[in-house]
């Protein structure tokens, strides 16, 4: 594994672009946050936060795990999904 291919940006099976340096996590991460998915790449697991749109780096999925109830943007979700719903 070289190491520019660890910090350039790829695509697998998800449409999230994310690198594998900060976002491939080894160990697949829960959450009981309704707005956190995880992927299953061929290598490790790619956790992605719906309300942003974009994939969690190795630290904010650690966060999300422990913390998600008080996240802002579980919140911000929330009202977006009562707003429209």
């Amino acid at each position: 594994m070289s190491f520019t291919r660890d910090i350039t940006p790829y695509q697998r099976k998800t449409d999230v672009k994310h690198t594998r340096i900060a976002n491939l996590l080894e160990i697949k991460p829960k959450s009981e946050c309704p707005f956190f998915e995880v992927h299953e790449e061929g290598d490790g697991y790619v956790a992605i936060c719906k309300v942003q749109g974009r994939a969690l780096t190795r630290h904010e999925a650690r966060l999300c795990e422990e913390y998600w109830e008080k996240c802002p943007f579980k919140r911000y979700g929330d009202f977006l999904k009562d707003l429209f719903t």
